[in-house]
């Protein structure tokens, strides 16, 4: 992975992260949101393939966006269930 792919994850990252704390109420920080972020693009992902669900969104911005927002919502909800 070079420098660019790099902050453009981290970029997408800290927007999916961003965009799970308005559907998970609670105060994150911008490295929580950072953390849920990446960390949810797995969890998205693994989420997607285990239930055999494909999105049918062209753009792999748009695409990666989505399934880490996902994910970081699912993280973000654990994260509140265990607190």
């Amino acid at each position: 992975m070079n420098t660019r792919n790099f902050v453009i994850a981290l970029a997408l990252g800290l927007l999916a992260g961003t965009l799970a704390s308005v559907v998970v109420p609670g105060h994150q920080t911008w490295l929580q949101a950072l953390l849920a972020g990446v960390i949810g693009a797995f969890v998205g992902r693994a989420t997607l393939d285990r239930f055999q669900i494909r999105l049918n969104i062209e753009n792999e911005y748009a695409r990666d966006t989505t399934v880490a927002t996902l994910g970081a919502v699912i993280v973000l909800a654990l994260a509140q269930l265990l607190a």
